[in-house]
């Protein structure tokens, strides 16, 4: 079908809640710099309070609002031996690997309390950084990829139907669906 200039389109609108409900997220500042933060920063947590699981197990985030988003959750941080540190032995296989999911992966990280972050960040590629085994700072990248979970991708894959791999995974396949 051709649309032309002088061709008239007639729109009803008759329910504006679920364009209310965007309008009046968007508006509100505190919760647009959470998003924010989230999607570019992340943002770093040392306990699981503001963690909740939804019904697929999915990790999610609760914002000052009350309202919950999916997140992604990683260890930020890789220890490598100070002699042995070099970028170019970066291997993103031997990096940590990101969490869509309450995996058995997670339930360690939570029990040991050890800091992660969170983020919304959608590429597959994550703010990170590379510290010595006497935590003296080697490298930061923000923009480093890692791989899903190995947990994470086969519960995925099984409520998704999909036979996704750790090389083709890419986490806007979760955060937006």
């Amino acid at each position: 079908m051709v649309i032309y200039p002088s061709d008239k389109i007639e729109f009803n609108f008759t329910d504006f809640s679920s364009f209310r409900e965007i309008v009046n997220e968007f508006s509100d500042d505190n919760v647009s710099a959470e998003k924010r933060s989230l999607a570019i920063d992340g943002q770093d947590e040392k306990s699981f309070s503001k963690i909740s699981y939804g019904e697929n197990s999915e990790i999610l985030y609760k914002l000052s609002n009350g309202k919950e988003v999916k997140t992604i959750l990683y260890i930020p941080t890789q220890m490598f031996p100070l002699k042995y540190f070099n970028v170019s032995n970066i291997l993103i296989e031997n990096l940590n690997r990101y969490h869509l999911f309450q995996c058995r992966t997670v339930l360690e990280i939570e029990k040991r309390e050890v800091e992660f972050r969170l983020t919304t960040r959608d590429r597959g590629t994550f703010d990170y950084s590379f510290i010595s085994n006497q935590r003296e700072h080697l490298h930061h990248d923000r923009e480093q990829p890692l791989f899903i979970c190995k947990h994470c991708l086969e519960h995925f894959n099984i409520i998704h139907k999909s036979r996704l791999t750790k090389e083709t995974f890419i986490p806007s396949y979760h955060l937006n669906y």
